[in-house]
């Protein structure tokens, strides 16, 4: 009986391993802003004495891109960085609420953002409490640091 339960024990325990990396999915909407950004993605590696894995994909905001965040109901990856503001869809299997729910079961999400976002990352934003005015919209006049007047654009 010792036996067999140190056997079990030995098969559970190759089974179970304990976290030893985070595996990172890096979204762009063109490969030169893995340049860009080189030393931002390579301050995200040495992240955790190393061990961060980063998996970068181009999407173009297609809706037929293929985008898989979980398999068989289990995430592929513990955080997830959006930094391609300019695609209008994530692609068939990643929504907004994959997203949302992504966040809700412990994980994170980075969102590079800006004025000319497009909807589907605008919408995302919005679920985080973020808004946006209206494209196109500039805000002019009101006072600089040095308490002059000029346009804020």
């Amino acid at each position: 009986m010792i036996a067999f339960l140190f056997l079990l024990s030995t098969v559970l325990a190759t089974f179970v391993q304990p976290k030893s990396a985070n595996h990172t999915l890096v979204l762009v909407d063109s490969w030169a802003t893995l340049e860009t950004h080189s030393l931002f993605f390579e301050h995200i590696r040495k992240m955790g004495a190393g061990n961060h894995t980063l998996e970068f994909q181009l999407i173009d905001g297609n809706p037929n891109d293929d985008v898989s965040i979980e398999r068989f109901e289990k995430y592929l990856y513990d955080n997830i960085i959006l930094m391609a503001p300019s695609v209008r869809s994530f692609g068939k299997h990643l929504k907004v609420p994959d997203l949302l729910e992504f966040v809700d079961t412990g994980h994170n999400v980075m969102l590079f953002a800006s004025a000319d976002s497009r909807r589907v990352i605008r919408d995302v934003a919005n679920e985080f409490g973020l808004d946006y005015e209206d494209y196109g919209y500039v805000m002019k006049g009101g006072p600089t640091p040095d308490g002059n007047f000029a346009d804020m654009d």
